[in-house]
């Protein structure tokens, strides 16, 4: 099989780090540089991680991408590609999109000169497998990809921050349907009373950590967990 040249960047930078599964992050700032020129006709496509929906309207197969945008810096470039995201969501599975950008005019990016653009998305409710987790960009002509690049989510305490920083994410799962409810029937301050917790969990566990936050006061040194009924 031919192996393809690498791309000589390719960042994927959250940079509001909002990291918790099904909250709204965004700006996501994307920097590429290909191996070899970009010219008319030619396509750039770029992957995400399962889980990632890249279109403005979930609803359709393709169409426009969720809060895409040049940046200033490459902001010629807006009238001169198309732009198009489209997902595939096989049942039972989670959801799977690209990003295809095709140079619809005389355009033309040196060799390592790099472009940027942006997105609005919504974290996934967990993180993917790593075999599914990472982000991907190629460079393809006439169907033969010319350069590729792919980046993986990494721990801050393996890679350092600012490398880290440059390669997407990693999702902090939320447990989900959280109802936190006082039951008596003492409710009054200072009397010891039952309390209700109810959530989903994401992940199979063995320990629960609850913190009284607020309002203030609560005293959780003398909990005990009633039995299953």
């Amino acid at each position: 099989f031919e192996i393809a040249n690498a791309a000589q960047t390719f960042w994927v930078v959250n940079e509001e780090q909002n990291l918790d599964g099904l909250a709204e992050t965004g700006p996501i700032l994307f920097t590429v540089a290909l191996a070899d020129k970009l010219l008319a006709g030619h396509t750039v496509r770029m992957t995400a991680p399962e889980g990632f929906d890249l279109r403005a309207n979930s609803s359709l197969t393709s169409g426009p991408c969720r809060g895409f945008q040049f940046r200033p810096a490459t902001a010629a470039l807006a009238d001169a590609a198309a732009v198009v995201c489209s997902c595939e969501e096989p049942e039972g599975e989670a959801v799977r999109c690209s990003m295809v950008m095709v140079a619809a005019s005389e355009v033309e990016l040196s060799q390592e000169e790099a472009f940027e653009f942006e997105l609005s998305l919504v974290n996934p409710v967990n993180n993917p497998s790593p075999m599914r987790g990472f982000w991907a960009v190629e460079h393809v002509v006439t169907d033969v990809v010319q350069s590729t690049a792919v980046v993986f989510p990494c721990e801050q305490s393996e890679v350092p921050p600012a490398e880290c920083r440059r390669q997407g994410w990693l999702v902090k799962p939320q447990l989900q349907d959280v109802l936190v409810t006082l039951l008596g029937p003492a409710v009054a301050a200072g009397a010891t009373s039952d309390i209700l917790f109810t959530f989903t969990p994401i992940h199979s566990a063995q320990v629960l950590s609850v913190e009284a936050i607020s309002p203030a006061g609560f005293d959780l040194s003398e909990v005990t967990i009633a039995p299953e009924e």
